[in-house]
């Protein structure tokens, strides 16, 4: 609908941010990444398509990775939400897991932040990344699963990170693949080492290739959304014969404005 083009490529890349699938970079961002040896800079990736009725149109889908001025390689969707994980640029995703019977349960992820720690011990470099991550169950497929069982929603929570460390892990094995540092880590290195640094910035490549890396992830469900079965119950009214009968009513008020329906 714009009127100049790249207008409108520049919406479909800003709007790209609603599921995290593709990488959103400033000028300003690339500019930086591309002054620092210790780091692969990195762009928005643009695809056309065709839907059913034979229009055309761009989408921003992955992400492109370059050496200096050189494009070197892709990341595809799954990749670069794995990217913007370690990079804590998620800004809202749906992350969707197997439960049982091939059902799925969609997570809303309302916030998602990360901390990239690096560690020297004698000539080995340990990189550790944690991230957390918060949102709601947006849907369950699976109707048996009751979501008033407080032993249900951890481990719920478990599988969830489990999907997101999937992700990950496919963002820094695409990366090692290409020899490219995307995530910042010699960057890391060189801020709380700036001494050790010096020896490792030459062959920071093969570093990068070698280092260990430990990822952490944690996953916190907040609401349930619009489901049938609340994550908490709504609160008891066991003994409420004991109750003043004013207090009585109020509390059935009370009750009927919580019920879910």
């Amino acid at each position: 609908m714009a009127k100049i083009p790249a207008y409108g490529i520049a919406d479909v890349i800003e709007e790209s941010q609603v599921n995290s699938r593709a990488a959103v970079v400033r000028i300003q961002e690339y500019a930086r990444d591309l002054s620092e040896a210790s780091i692969q800079p990195v762009t928005s990736r643009l695809t056309l398509y065709e839907d059913k009725s034979g229009k055309k149109g761009v989408k921003a889908s992955g992400t492109t990775v370059f050496r200096e001025y050189r494009m070197i390689g892709f990341l595809n969707e799954e990749e670069t939400r794995g990217l913007l994980w370690v990079r804590g640029k998620v800004k809202g995703c749906i992350v969707s897991v197997p439960v049982e019977d091939e059902k799925q349960l969609a997570m809303e992820v309302s916030r998602a932040d990360s901390k990239i720690t690096p560690e020297i011990d004698g000539k080995n470099i340990k990189i550790k990344i944690k991230i957390d991550v918060a949102g709601n169950i947006g849907e369950v497929q699976d109707k048996k699963l009751d979501l008033n069982n407080p032993q249900v929603i951890p481990g719920l929570e478990v599988k969830l990170a489990e999907a997101v460390g999937g992700e990950v892990w496919a963002a820094i094995n695409r990366a090692r693949d290409m020899d490219a540092d995307i995530f910042g880590f010699g960057e890391k290195v060189r801020r709380k080492y700036p001494r050790q640094w010096r020896e490792y910035k030459n062959g920071w490549d093969d570093l990068f290739r070698t280092a260990s890396i430990e990822v952490s992830i944690n996953v916190t469900l907040e609401r349930t959304g619009k489901i049938i079965n609340p994550a908490h119950p709504v609160i008891g009214f066991a003994g409420m014969e004991n109750f003043p009968k004013p207090l009585m009513e109020l509390k059935l008020q009370e009750r009927r404005l919580r019920r879910v329906v």
